[in-house]
């Protein structure tokens, strides 16, 4: 952790779920701005897209690990994630 840094470790979050993130469908899923949450930590909100029922069995299926929070899926990437990872968790909301 000393070696990373907290910063770089926020900067690592964003570079490898910024982009992705602009993939979910904005009428259907929502995450906060970027400007409002961390890049380490953040929720997926359902809105008119796939029930949470309907995305555990596919998040599960694909062997991601994930939290759940009332009505929102609690992502944490961290340094050991990559974009793939990241590319993965977004095409089950696709």
């Amino acid at each position: 952790m000393l070696e990373w840094t907290p910063t770089a470790i926020q900067e690592y979050c964003k570079n490898i779920t910024e982009e992705i993130l602009q993939h979910l469908p904005r009428n259907e899923y929502f995450v906060e701005e970027p400007r409002f949450r961390a890049h380490h930590l953040f929720g997926i909100y359902t809105t008119k897209g796939k029930s949470i029922e309907e995305l555990k069995k596919l998040i599960s299926a694909k062997n991601i690990y994930v939290s759940y929070r009332g009505k929102a899926i609690r992502v944490a990437p961290n340094v050991y994630n990559s974009k793939e990872n990241v590319e993965k968790l977004i095409s089950c909301f696709i």
